[in-house]
């Protein structure tokens, strides 16, 4: 893709390890500049539910132009709406001429400080989120909302939008579809890509203690309530076949989930939170993903199963269910806590007689989730409004 001669600011709240791959695509095709509400600290990881504090052990700001903006909010943190307020932020774009910004997303005070900036100085403002209409809300908040939204969505010239449900979120609220843009969720597909073919199934099991012969159900994420962990051991209970489940994270349900498994005869393998740099071993020991969350926008544990070939099973609560679940051919998904449908799903995809096709259908529907065509998507909107 040629370079875009123009400039681009960004806004984000903190280094994501899923957004870094993306700057540094987009800085390839457009002059960028990012601008970090936020620096983020072990604390702050774990206060949003991981359950030990850590930094992310992958180089997340290398290669793409960036600026830690000063954050003046009495509790600093990137978890409540007041927690990031970055005034100096307005005078940036005041000064710097963007020929547009983008905002990953609008549930922080800087996010607003830079709406402000840019609605005062002209200059075009887009956004990328993922919020879709799934997301529980009480009836009430929702009646509330509506309004609000239909105006404040209004205010953006494109909203990128990373998956179908996350686009009916913007169509609901008033957004022409002549101002969505397709920007995907995406992880560092390249990296997992290249960390897993020097990876062996069978050393690693024998690493953590795994028979050979077991089907492996992983569990990626948080262990807290939403996510439902503990599906996962009501859904293996009672199958005929050598089933373990692995889960490689932390959270408040731990010592829930291993009652459980005592209760019930279920093998359980945790394997506390695991950084990015150990995921593909991870990924690579196991024959299933579930994601049994009640609520999630979306799920880029997903991204990285298939990525590493591994199909995937979902709730239908979880955001990527329609883009990246094909039943039968990338995994299955099943209504939200009904672990009798969670077990056939399971019967149905660890009974195939080969793992060779679920590998190669997974890895074919996710080249199409990739930061270069998020991107891509970031580029084009950009075009559109400043053409």
């Amino acid at each position: 893709m040629r370079m875009l001669n123009k400039k681009l600011g960004v806004i984000a709240s903190h280094p994501i390890q899923y957004q870094a791959p993306i700057f540094r695509e987009l800085g390839n095709m457009v002059e960028t500049h990012v601008f970090f509400a936020h620096d983020d600290t072990p604390e702050d990881q774990a206060a949003e539910g991981f359950g030990v504090g850590f930094q992310w052990d992958r180089d997340l700001t290398s290669n793409y132009n960036h600026t830690y903006l000063q954050n003046n909010a009495k509790k600093p943190g990137f978890g409540r709406f007041y927690g990031c307020n970055t005034p100096e932020i307005s005078g940036i774009i005041r000064v710097e001429s963007f020929d547009a910004f983008l905002l990953m997303g609008w549930n922080l005070y800087s996010y607003w400080q830079a709406i402000f900036a840019c609605k005062t100085n002209n200059v075009p403002v887009m956004v990328r989120g993922d919020s879709h209409l799934g997301t529980p809300r009480r009836a009430m908040k929702q009646m509330l909302k509506r309004p609000l939204y239909l105006l404040m969505l209004k205010l953006f010239d494109r909203c990128l939008y990373v998956g179908e449900r996350n686009k009916k979120y913007y169509l609901n609220y008033g957004i022409r579809e002549n101002k969505l843009v397709f920007s995907p969720h995406a992880v560092d597909n390249t990296w997992f890509e290249q960390e897993v073919s020097n990876l062996s199934k069978s050393e690693l099991r024998r690493k953590y203690g795994i028979h050979e012969d077991s089907r492996v159900v992983l569990f990626s994420g948080k262990l807290i309530k939403n996510k439902r962990p503990l599906d996962l051991i009501y859904a293996v209970e009672g199958l005929k076949e050598k089933h373990e489940v692995v889960y490689a994270g932390a959270g408040d349900q731990t010592s829930k989930i291993v009652a459980l498994a005592k209760k019930l005869n279920v093998k359980v393998r945790l394997l506390g939170f695991k950084n990015q740099s150990e995921m593909p071993a991870v990924y690579t020991i196991a024959d299933i993903l579930v994601l049994p969350s009640s609520s999630e926008t979306w799920g880029l544990v997903v991204n990285e199963a298939m990525v590493c070939g591994i199909p995937v099973i979902v709730s239908d609560a979880v955001g990527c269910a329609p883009d990246l679940i094909d039943p039968g051919e990338t995994g299955d998904t099943y209504p939200v806590g009904d672990v009798r449908a969670l077990r056939n799903a399971l019967c149905r995809i660890l009974g195939s007689t080969s793992e060779q096709p679920y590998a190669e259908m997974v890895r074919r529907k996710i080249r199409k989730y990739t930061p270069t065509i998020a991107a891509m998507g970031v580029v084009q909107a950009m075009e559109g409004i400043t053409q």
